[in-house]
């Protein structure tokens, strides 16, 4: 099936590409699943892309605390099928419990207020998980691949990058700007910690 917001996904794994030094790997495993003739070599091309994407989710999941991003995983893994990881099944499984537990508590919360805790959507800050987690994809997403665009052909540091494109997309409040650069800036940092070695087996 076709995401809503795939073209945006398309950002953050180019930057994440370009962040571990490994563009043409991921080039590559693109290249052959569009031109293989081989089904089977479609497949297999296609799942290494979705494991990089599933990878994003825990990073993105992990610093953001958004259960939506372990959603988008189990997506993935479905739709591509891909084995659950292991973070995915832990998540699943806590819920679970939390539900069954929820049955058998004298909590005076609404049905849908029991539902919402048990599966770990909060509502804190601006906005709620849905709201943070479109601003992560259509915001966040095309600005740090802005970011990466802008090193490749700049010796100016990332942070200084960030607070260009920062500036841009907030032109007339500096508050916020200084605030989306930030932001940029723990994005970039947590998906650096993506592992440059990893297995998308």
């Amino acid at each position: 099936m076709k995401y809503r917001d795939q073209s945006n996904f398309k950002f953050i794994i180019e930057f994440v590409s370009n962040l571990k030094k490994n563009h043409s790997f991921y080039s590559e495993r693109i290249k052959n699943c569009e031109l293989a003739q081989d089904p089977q070599v479609q497949k297999e091309s296609s799942q290494h892309m979705i494991s990089l994407e599933v990878e994003i989710m825990r990073a993105s999941y992990e610093t953001t605390k958004n259960p939506i991003f372990i959603w988008r995983a189990l997506m993935c893994c479905i739709d591509s099928e891909l084995t659950f990881p292991k973070w995915v099944v832990d998540y699943f499984y806590n819920a679970s419990l939390n539900i069954l537990n929820a049955s058998y508590s004298d909590n005076p919360k609404r049905e849908k207020d029991l539902l919402a805790d048990a599966l770990g959507f909060k509502s804190s800050g601006r906005g709620n998980s849905f709201t943070r987690y479109k601003n992560s994809v259509e915001e966040i997403y095309p600005a740090l691949a802005k970011v990466m665009h802008e090193k490749t052909t700049s010796d100016d540091s990332f942070e200084t990058i960030e607070g260009r494109v920062a500036n841009e997309a907030f032109p007339d409040d500096s508050v916020e700007a200084d605030k989306h650069a930030r932001n940029l800036r723990r994005w970039r940092e947590m998906l650096q910690n993506i592992p440059k070695d990893l297995d998308f087996r």
